[in-house]
């Protein structure tokens, strides 16, 4: 008798995903085929109504030009949505480094709490970013990262050093900012859906982290 193969939820998920990212291109492809089709069809039977003017060329290349003005302004956020995953991560090893290296030799400094907190700050924000918090949910997120500033207080009572705290408090506008920026990265991966891979991959490497 054969065994049951196990259900992998992930290889579903990976399939719905890689379909969303090539939904646009399979859509003009196939728009592209039935219009060939058509004019096929139509310079076959002599329908032609319109002849080969010069006026084709400017049509095209106006239409040319306004599409590339409208993807001006989304092609920024494009670029800025590829930082955001190195800029969130670089935030949380960062202060998970200084707080590691200051409680080394020091038992009162809970490095095992800062790590739990720095997890859920990513879990949130993969949470806010996917269907449940409608992609643009980030107060749960906010609210986890302004967690940081009691623990960092607490360290300064430690006896951490000033620039330390100048640095962990930096960090913590760093994720402030890319969270509320990843709002506006979601959206530029609805308008390109090349970057749709936003959502699973970004914080993949955060995960790594975190793990």
């Amino acid at each position: 008798m054969l065994a049951r193969q196990p259900h992998h939820p992930a290889s579903g998920v990976g399939r719905s995903s890689l379909r969303k990212r090539f939904r646009l291109f399979l859509t003009v492809i196939a728009v592209v085929l039935v219009l060939s089709a058509i004019k096929a069809a139509i310079h076959r039977l002599g329908l032609e109504f319109l002849g080969l003017n010069p006026l084709f060329t400017s049509a095209i290349a106006g239409a040319i030009f306004i599409i590339g003005f409208l993807l001006s302004s989304v092609l920024s956020d494009y670029k800025e949505a590829e930082r955001m995953p190195t800029d969130i991560r670089v935030a949380l090893e960062a202060i998970h480094d200084d707080v590691t290296c200051f409680g080394a030799d020091r038992r009162e400094v809970d490095v095992g709490a800062l790590r739990t907190t720095l997890s859920k700050i990513v879990l949130t924000l993969r949470e806010s970013l996917g269907d449940a918090g409608n992609h643009a949910d980030m107060v749960p997120v906010l609210a986890e990262i302004d967690k940081l500033p009691a623990v960092f207080s607490a360290l300064e009572k430690l006896g951490l050093p000033a620039n330390y705290i100048v640095r962990l408090r930096s960090a913590q506008d760093i994720l402030r900012g890319a969270s509320c920026g990843s709002i506006t990265s979601r959206r530029c991966s609805s308008s390109l859906p090349s970057a749709s891979s936003f959502k699973p991959s970004s914080l993949r490497s955060c995960f790594c982290f975190c793990s």
